[in-house]
């Protein structure tokens, strides 16, 4: 026997209390397809097709095949119609899957969205009203506990499935299980969010950890530890030993503004990283070592300067090429930017790359701009 889990036929039809309502959008066809075998997996592992009941327990290895080849396919045909080994004749109320009559589909955020110890059996067939007798009968005796190890997917199809989450759903659907909680937390999953995530976001540099990070008590490489540190402008001797490289790291913490003691806590390294980047981003005080890494584009009441990027020097050194050499320096913990010559000018946050502002809104501003050979 076959299932062909064909969105322009067929959609699960979720109680109120079990999945949120499903939303009309354009969604992948493969992802409708994920949601729909993760909602059979958390209604104890069962669906029915067509009038027929089917166990989809015997055929959950074949998920994670099915998941990674379903976004390559423009439409479904026979080879990658989900086979299955064995028919179980356990009827599930037929509520659970019903002839399309809109074209929706089920969003998988909203699937895993669910608060799963509201999905006992006696709980969900007391809010539903079965479309059939049959149905009905075999809603009351069917009515076992739910097991409390979580949906038995296999570890690969659920990190598939998980990738296509954003951070916020990801912290909210480890909080459903012990298993998803792990999952939920995979140092690859939340490598790529944070690759995603900075992508055009100034000095934030692909594949690398966060500068600002407090990474004590995770495991880091050598590499690592030293490339945190050459961007923190902390100098590395020719060799060192790691317990050395670790020890300076943790002094070289700097302090985030807004972060809390439990982000410290958290066990996974990228996803540590990625709450970092997030409260760091809105910070509003500027340090020397920011305002000496990036290059600044002048705009002069409104126009660009056509005379190039400014560089303020780390030294506090400012060349000028209409002034000449002069000093700059931050007043008030970085939150004023003072040169020679001018009136202070207040220091803002670019929230769309998470660069700098040097006189916002004023006649004279400095807007921060990356250049490659400095990231």
């Amino acid at each position: 026997m076959m299932i062909h889990p064909n969105p322009e036929q067929y959609e699960l039809r979720p109680g109120p209390r079990l999945f949120a309502a499903t939303r009309r959008n354009t969604d992948a066809e493969w992802e409708w397809g994920c949601g729909m075998f993760i909602e059979l997996a958390f209604l104890q592992d069962q669906g029915s097709y067509v009038g027929q009941t089917v166990d989809l327990r015997p055929s959950l290895h074949q998920f994670a095949e099915v998941v990674a080849t379903w976004a390559e396919k423009e439409t479904y045909n026979s080879e990658f119609k989900l086979k299955l080994k064995a028919v179980k004749r356990t009827r599930l109320p037929e509520y659970a899957l019903k002839a399309r009559s809109a074209k929706r589909r089920v969003s998988i955020l909203s699937v895993c969205r669910v608060q799963v110890p509201l999905l006992r059996p006696e709980i969900a067939a007391g809010d539903q009203r079965p479309v059939a007798r049959e149905a009905a009968g075999a809603n009351q005796a069917s009515a076992a506990p739910m097991r409390s190890d979580g949906p038995p997917l296999l570890d690969e199809a659920w990190l598939k499935v998980l990738s296509f989450f954003s951070a916020v759903d990801l912290c909210r659907v480890g909080e459903a299980h012990a298993k998803l909680k792990s999952l939920a937390s995979d140092e690859d999953t939340w490598k790529s969010l944070c690759q995603h995530r900075w992508h055009g976001k100034q000095w934030m540099k692909p594949g690398e950890l966060f500068r600002n990070g407090d990474y004590s008590g995770l495991r880091l490489s050598v590499a690592e530890c030293k490339s945190l540190l050459q961007r923190r402008g902390f100098q590395i001797p020719h060799v060192t030993e790691k317990s050395d490289l670790l020890c300076a790291l943790h002094e070289t913490n700097p302090h985030v503004p807004g972060a809390r003691r439990g982000m410290a806590m958290i066990p996974s390294k990228w996803k540590r990283c990625y709450v970092y980047a997030e409260v760091d981003s809105r910070r509003q005080h500027i340090t020397e070592e920011e305002v000496a890494h990036f290059r600044w584009q002048l705009v002069y009441h409104g126009r660009p300067s056509s005379m190039g990027l400014r560089h303020f020097q780390k030294n506090g050194v400012f060349v000028s090429p209409h002034f000449g050499e002069t000093r700059w320096s931050l007043l008030h913990g970085g939150t004023w930017f003072m040169m020679q010559g001018i009136d202070p000018l207040k220091v803002s946050r670019n929230l769309d790359n998470w660069g700098w502002v040097i006189g916002a809104e004023t006649s004279t501003e400095y807007h921060s701009a990356e250049v490659e050979q400095h990231t």
